[in-house]
């Protein structure tokens, strides 16, 4: 290594003292899995730091530091490294190795000091270099985690701006859409957009290897597909680094349209692309006007998804049932009706949740109904990632009879003041974006996050489709329970997940008919 052990505790002395004073842009977001892995390395006395996910706060060049001294540790007591540590020592060195550099440690010594310690340790195999390639599960699991914690950020913005209105998003289309569109940002444009948008530090390998997995789904399971494409205006120089990554990580297609001269043949041929990916179910994301000669590129996200339920609803036990919009007014919907002799429930503090498997159960419908004597709006502002997913494992089997409206719907957003707010402001503002990541130049900033989504929920399954095209523009344990009823009458929240990866694919509130 380029530093003696000494030293290099005491420049790691020196990152923890200063971690109060660190640009908060930079910081590690609170609840990623880098606290819990450095968590695991402080219980062996690997390093000296009280890590506590949600509170601690760290950059990458300070993970980096940690490693270190987690390794110099090890080295002098290799009775503190087991195969738990071994796998987050290598799981940090591999999705840090750029942070190496910049806290002054060259990475290939410590990756071979790691091999070295498990060699002695007598773990050949969990150091050996193949441990380096951070795993194509652990990305995965690191994108659906990103994709969940901003779902929840993005629907409940959505949900409060259409009070009492249905709601229905991908919020996975949007993220890897603005993922390509990160992966040319820099500086404060970078920091927000991380931020915002909780993308891990391998956020771009992540969400290669989660398209990747959904993409292979067989067609006997679900007909799903993830589509991704960027379109320069002519003539555009783009960085080879920049379409490298998006061609290998996002499968990404590249073709360049004339936006100066030929506009509305540039919106069309877009539309059209859009319009075959999702199986004709979203046309015109583009709307008229919205391309000019100003316009750089176009970076477009298509998702579309369809499955039959695991156990279907009879169409003849379908029938008129009141729906109520609020506890004093209804509408007569086409209520779906079937009794499930074992289907994954839970009795939640002021509302129930049922779990609906699509065939073969790789993705399901996770319904969220709020009590007669409880608020949708209380439903949804305890809503999260975590929430969700400690609910969700909460849930046992239990005969159920559900009661659920057949319905169809479409929606349409320009998600970029609701993207602002979030905290990626300057990516909006010609002033201060910085995307020169892409092209070189500063001269680039987003002037539109266009979201189009459809869902069509039946008796034999659930078809639904999202795109998103981000327009840059030049810059100026409980027994198991029987009997129970689900009787979705009255406003509820619905999700459709990917059971392998937990990632949440869709989100949506159905308000009324």
């Amino acid at each position: 290594m380029k530093r003696t052990a000494i030293l290099a505790l005491a420049v790691l002395t020196l990152a923890f003292a200063g971690a109060a004073f660190a640009d908060a842009s930079q910081l590690i977001p609170s609840f990623h899995w880098t606290y819990r892995s450095l968590g695991g390395l402080a219980q062996s006395g690997l390093i000296d730091a009280d890590v506590t996910p949600g509170k601690s706060a760290y950059n990458p060049e300070q993970v980096a530091s940690m490693v270190v001294m987690a390794v110099k540790r090890a080295e002098r007591d290799i009775t503190k490294l087991g195969a738990a540590e071994l796998s987050e020592l290598c799981r940090l060195a591999a999705a840090y190795k750029d942070a190496f550099e910049g806290a002054g440690y060259d990475y290939d010594a410590v990756r071979c000091d790691i091999e070295i310690c498990a060699m002695r340790a007598g773990l050949p195999d969990e150091g050996s270099a193949e441990s380096f390639s951070h795993s194509t599960q652990a990305l995965v699991e690191d994108a659906a985690l990103s994709i969940n914690e901003f779902t929840f950020d993005l629907y409940k913005a959505a949900a409060a701006g259409a009070a009492g209105e249905n709601v229905f998003l991908s919020p996975y289309s949007v993220s890897t859409a603005l993922a390509m569109t990160y992966a040319g940002a820099r500086g404060v444009t970078e920091a927000e957009m991380a931020q915002a948008l909780h993308f891990a530090p391998d956020v771009h390998a992540g969400m290669g290897a989660l398209i990747g997995s959904i993409n292979s789904v067989p067609d006997s399971v679900a007909t799903v597909r993830t589509a991704n494409a960027i379109w320069p205006a002519k003539g555009e120089k783009l960085l080879p680094e920049f379409v490298q990554l998006v061609r290998r990580d996002y499968r990404a297609g590249l073709t360049q349209l004339d936006y100066a001269k030929r506009p509305e043949s540039a919106r069309k041929t877009i539309n059209n692309w859009v319009e075959d990916q999702t199986a004709g179910k979203i046309t015109d994301i583009i709307p008229g006007g919205a391309l000019g000669k100003d316009t750089k590129m176009v970076l477009t996200n298509a998702v579309y998804f369809k499955a039959g339920w695991q156990e279907e609803f009879k169409a003849e036990n379908t029938e008129e049932r009141p729906f109520w919009t609020t506890p004093e007014e209804s509408v007569n919907v086409r209520m779906m009706n079937r009794r499930s002799k074992e289907l994954n429930y839970a009795k939640l503090d002021g509302a129930q949740m049922i779990e609906i498997p699509y065939k073969d159960g790789r993705f399901s419908m996770l319904v969220l109904l709020p009590d007669e004597d409880s608020s949708l709006e209380a439903l949804e502002a305890g809503m999260n990632a975590a929430s969700v997913a400690e609910w969700s494992a909460g849930m046992r089997p239990a005969e159920v009879e559900i009661f659920m409206p057949k319905f169809k719907q479409e929606s349409s957003y320009d998600l970029s003041t609701t993207l602002a707010a979030l905290g990626m402001s300057s990516a909006f503002d010609a002033g201060t974006a910085d995307f020169s990541g892409i092209t070189g130049n500063r001269d680039m900033a987003i002037s539109g996050v266009l979201h189009k989504t459809f869902v069509e929920v039946a008796e034999e399954g659930t078809e639904a489709a999202a795109a998103t095209a981000v327009v840059v523009m030049r810059a100026s344990m409980a027994p198991p329970m029987d009997n129970i009823v689900f009787c979705a009458d009255r406003p509820f929240v619905y999700m459709i997940r990917d059971n392998a990866s937990g990632a949440l694919l869709f989100i949506g509130r159905y308000a009324h008919p």
